[in-house]
Parts: C-alpha cells; structure tokens; sequence
C-alpha cells in the first residue's frame, strides 16, 4: 500500500509536555485534510429518487424537474444517471444510463413528462434507487450516490424504524459502496428518519425550507459528490505502553479490537478535514522521557486522485518531565473543536427536549452560545459560524409551531454537518470551493 497522496494525517496534543504522575484525561485530535486538487475527477453514477405523491403538485414539483435538469446538465458522458420516482406505485422512468448526448436529451424529455399522483412509499423508492445503481460492475474509483426527496413523512410501505433496520441490512448486501443524501422540503417531513437514513449510508441530511432552495441543496451535495478525494477512509488508532484510549468524541462509527481503535470516516471531498478527538489515560512515569510514544496512527484509504489505495502513519508524542508543575488549557485548537461537538452535542439536546419542553430547550441553546462566548476560541471562524447557526436557530424557537415545523428540523441538520464537519445549506461552516462554485451556478 503506497503512501497517501489523497489525504494527510497530523496528531495535535492538548499539551507538548507532562508532569510524571497519571493523567487520567488527555485529549489529542487525529487532523486528516483532503488534498485539494482540479484534474479530472473520477466517474460518478447519481440515482434521483424523487417523491412525486399528491403533494408534490405545482410549483414544488416544477422545480423538481428544473433541479434534475440542472443535474443532468453537469454531468459528462462518462458518468451514469438514473430516475426513480415513488408514490403509492415506485417507477424507474429513466434506468441507470450512460449520459452521452442521446440519453441526455431522452432524460430531459421524460422529466417534463413526471406528474404527481397519491401517497409516499419512500421506503420502496429508496431501496429501487439502490438496486438501480448497484446492480453493475463499476471502476474501482466511481462514485455512486442515491439522493433521495421528499415533502411529507412516509405513509405506506415500511417506515420508522424498520425501514432504518432493513436500509443496514440492504447496505450490507450490496455489491458495492454507494451514499444516500436525503432533501426533506417544507414542513411536514420527518427530519429524524431522513436523518437516519442519511447518516446510516454515508451522506447528509438537508433540510430545504423554500421552494428556492431545492436547487442550491440539490448543487451543494453534487459540487461534493464531483470533488471525492478519498474513499473508503479508515483511521486506527493504537495506544503505546502506559496509556489507554478512554473514548473517542462524535459520532463516527469506531470498534475496539484489544486494545486498538478503528474509526471509518467515510469519503473525504477536496479540503475537507476531519478532525478526531479522543481522550487518552497515561500511567504515572517514574522518570523524565524526552519522548514518550502516546499513540501510533495510521490512515487507509482508496486515492480517487491515484485510483490506488493508499496509507499514512503518524506517531504522537509527549514530553515528561518532572520540572513541568502547571498547566494551562490554551490549546485553541482543542478549544475549537470541543465547541463544535459541545454544540453539536447541545443542538441534538435541544431538538429532543423542544417536543416537550420548548423554553428548557431554549436554555440549551442559550447556554451554547455563552459557553462559546467565553471560551478562548471565540474569535476563531469556526466558532463564529457556530454562534451564527446558534443564533439563526434560536430565533426558530418563539413558538411550538415555528419550532416543530422549522427549528427542529434545522437543528437536525446542523448537528449533523457539525458533527460531520460536512457543508449542507443549513450552515456557513465547512463550505469547499467545489460546493460554492456548483451552487452559484444555480444562479445562471
């Protein structure tokens, strides 16, 4: 396995030296950054699996096909694209097709022609969409995607939590690896099974709360999907003598095999970071050590850009000494990292608690705000964007109505990318210049 050119790997410690007695918390941040790069981007196969029930009817739906349009039109004659559309009856009207110059024009023409009809089988649409894109052999380096829309919650088929259930079984099954991002427009939808199924696949969950929005949501998740760096991303983590991985914060999938760590990051797109914070407990050291090995990290992944896999260790040290008696937390690195997942954290908490008691919610997230205020990373941008979408947030939660129809949808989507550090359109933070470039081009 060759040495990474796709993604770099650094370790940050809360501290570059020790006293010698036990520490029972110390926190290091793995930092893993997307190359950035704008050669020819690998094959991408997109499934549009499009909510067309009654509600759908006028404008929402006209602005649909324009957004498939849209998509349409960015791919290359290289890449596959396929349709699928559900509402009591699941239909594929455009199967998965290369888009060279006569597919296209033949998938322009049958989107003009999607009519909305009666209920939602979301969860029939989503599995068709799957089978649709995964049913082929495909380059090792293609990018596959499901994104999935809808206006209302899921009234036929399987939903809640069984469907959640049987999309882990389905994924597992699959032939190959394939992402779900979920747009759920307006009011009625529910946010915590898009949500799910969003995080449970990979992708991202957009919350889309006017009708000018479905394209810019729909532009920012293809800038990404065009701008994949690295797949299959997977950071281990492996403790030295006299120390132990107490936990690892977030929300990425990791597993403990002995006493080592594996976390899957997922696909990384251009200038993308991930930063992976975790909790170290360090036996008391009898002696000075001028470097004492705390964890040995190492990344795999598949390269998009060099269509190989490829790995990148790094080893994290400390200091110890028994002439080092005080120390200070001014690490602003940590400092912005933990107000990102404390918000995270706070905006799931306030999300929850707002079905029920709405003004005790209010209080989570006025404590967030005042929590970054005062910590030694205010004036850092990512910090200044949390207190943005703190505030924006905030200002959804006058009332139960707004809250249930707005607020907590937003909220879901915000922790989401947060945790992620993933662009959606709901924030500022983590927006690549590949995301920007797509979502001004709705603007043409």
């Amino acid at each position: 396995m060759e040495k990474s050119v796709a993604v770099n790997l650094k370790g940050i410690k809360e501290h570059d030296e020790l006293p010698l007695e036990e520490h029972k918390e110390f926190y290091v941040i793995s930092s893993v950054e997307a190359a950035f790069y704008e050669t020819q981007r690998a094959p991408i196969e997109l499934a549009a699996v499009v909510d067309v029930s009654g509600s759908m009817e006028g404008p929402k739906l006209e602005l649909m096909k324009k957004t498939l349009k849209f998509l349409i039109n960015q791919l290359k004659k290289t890449d596959k694209f396929c349709i699928v559309t559900y509402d009591s009856t699941v239909k594929t009207p455009i199967a998965l097709t290369q888009m060279d110059k006569k597919a296209r024009e033949e998938a322009l023409k049958c989107i003009d022609s999607l009519r909305a009809g009666s209920c939602t089988n979301l969860c029939g649409g989503l599995f068709q969409g799957l089978d649709e894109i995964t049913k082929e052999e495909k380059a090792s380096n293609t990018v596959s995607s499901v994104l999935l829309m809808t206006d209302g919650l899921a009234n036929e088929g399987v939903v809640g939590e069984a469907l959640l259930k049987e999309l882990i079984t389905k994924k597992e099954n699959l032939k190959s690896n394939c992402t779900v991002f979920t747009f759920g427009f307006g009011s009625d939808h529910e946010e915590k099974m898009l949500r799910g199924i969003a995080e449970n696949a990979g992708g991202m969950y957009y919350y889309i709360e006017t009708l000018e929005a479905i394209a810019e949501s729909y532009a920012d998740c293809l800038g990404g999907l065009l701008s994949v760096a690295a797949q299959n991303i997977k950071l281990k983590l492996e403790p030295c003598e006299g120390v132990e991985i107490k936990k690892i914060l977030g929300n990425f999938k990791a597993h403990q095999t002995g006493k080592t760590w594996i976390v899957e990051l997922g696909d990384l797109y251009s200038e993308e970071t991930r930063e992976i914070v975790y909790v170290l407990a360090l036996d008391k050291q009898e002696k000075d050590i001028d470097h004492q090995d705390l964890v040995h990290t190492e990344i795999e992944c598949f390269s998009v850009i060099s269509n190989k896999f490829e790995s990148h260790k790094v080893s994290i040290s400390v200091r110890r000494s028994k002439d080092v008696t005080e120390l200070k937390r001014n690490n602003k690195e940590l400092d912005r990292h933990m107000n990102r997942l404390l918000t995270a954290s706070d905006m799931e908490k306030a999300q929850e608690l707002g079905k029920t008691d709405l003004p005790g919610a209010i209080k989570v997230i006025e404590a967030a705000i005042e929590r970054i205020k005062n910590s030694i990373s205010s004036d850092d941008e990512l910090c200044v964007n949390l207190l943005k979408d703190l505030h924006n947030v905030r200002s959804d939660m006058e009332n139960q109505q707004r809250f249930t129809t707005i607020g907590s949808k937003k909220l879901s989507s915000m922790s989401h990318g947060h945790y992620m550090q993933r662009a959606t359109t709901n924030s500022s933070s983590y927006v690549t210049k590949q995301k920007m470039a797509y979502r001004s081009k709705t603007n043409e």
